[in-house]
């Protein structure tokens, strides 16, 4: 059974409610910390939304690159490791592919405006 409305769904409509509702009726200042409030409510909905795959993404290219199972922060850590020690020499085309393919995901989700940036 799927309930509804689902967190994300949620998250929207106190963010439109802010929009719409709230910040209209405040000072300058308090419009201010509404705005930032809406902002920090769209974040938690992409996070919610797309943070899941993103993590599942990373994951997936980690174990590729590395070679080995552990969890995402295991494997980011061992990554951090290996970069230290050097040993990902004549590797580096597919760490430079999944640091980018990692950036982008996370732009993404925490600001799509930038996700497109060079």
């Amino acid at each position: 059974m799927q309930e509804r409305p689902d967190a994300g769904e949620l998250l929207e409509a106190i963010g439109e409610f802010l929009a719409r509702e709230v910040r209209p009726k405040l000072d300058p200042v308090g419009a201010f910390h509404a705005r930032v409030a809406e902002r920090l409510l769209e974040l938690l909905r992409r996070e919610w939304r797309d943070g899941p795959a993103a993590d599942r993404a990373e994951h997936a290219r980690l174990r590729a690159l590395l070679g080995g199972e552990g969890t995402l922060a295991e494997l980011n850590r061992r990554l951090a490791r290996d970069i230290r020690a050097r040993r990902l020499a004549g590797r580096e085309a597919e760490l430079v592919d999944h640091l980018k393919a990692t950036v982008a995901d996370r732009l993404a989700i925490d600001n799509p405006r930038h996700a497109g940036a060079p």
